[in-house]
């Protein structure tokens, strides 16, 4: 059994412990098990005392000593893996033309004698806009969890969890959410996957 531990930075892909050989996983390849958990005063925990889990400013930030970092490789390892899966070329182009169908930002010419700074700026750029969106809709960033907002109105609370590019919407009244897809929509090029399974 792994505990979650929250994303992995950059990626769409789970942090996990493993309590039992203090090692972390990073992998997209999870079910959730919330019937279960980990004991942690239990016999389980034969390292008691060997690490601890820190908990910062917006959650958990990993584990302190020596972990070594495992991935999870069923996915391309760089471009020249994934060039050679069709429906990875397929989703490049369809998240380009969403990037320049939303102004995500615009593409220049490289000027001559500068160096690439890398995909580094991407989701910074990515986060700053979704903000200024979402707060223009009256959403609030959570203090506490930055991929988290809220928007109050009347007795009505909408929450909406950004997990890089996807959306989890819930309120209590499905008014609220459909009028914030509708208002979404309006800003990006959008899917609906329903609801959540």
């Amino acid at each position: 059994m792994l505990v979650h531990l929250g994303t992995e930075p950059g990626s769409k892909a789970y942090r996990l412990l493993n309590p039992t050989n203090r090692r972390i996983v990073v992998s997209r390849d999870v079910v959730f098990d919330e019937d279960q958990s980990w004991n942690w005063n239990g016999k389980e925990d034969a390292n008691s005392g060997a690490y601890e889990i820190l908990f910062g400013k917006f959650g958990d930030q990993g584990t302190q000593e020596d972990v070594i970092m495992e991935e999870d490789h069923d996915e391309p390892w760089d471009f020249n893996e994934a060039k050679a899966h069709k429906e990875l070329i397929v989703a490049c182009e369809d998240e380009i033309e969403s990037i320049i169908k939303n102004k995500t930002w615009n593409l220049v010419d490289f000027p001559i004698g500068a160096k690439a700074i890398g995909l580094k700026w991407a989701p910074h750029a990515w986060n700053i806009k979704l903000n200024e969106i979402l707060h223009g809709l009256n959403s609030v960033k959570c203090s506490k969890e930055p991929s988290l907002y809220r928007r109050k109105e009347n007795n009505h609370l909408l929450m909406v969890a950004v997990y890089v590019d996807d959306f989890l919407v819930t309120d209590s009244d499905l008014a609220m959410i459909y009028e914030f897809k509708r208002e979404m929509a309006a800003k990006f090029k959008m899917s609906d996957l329903g609801k959540l399974t």
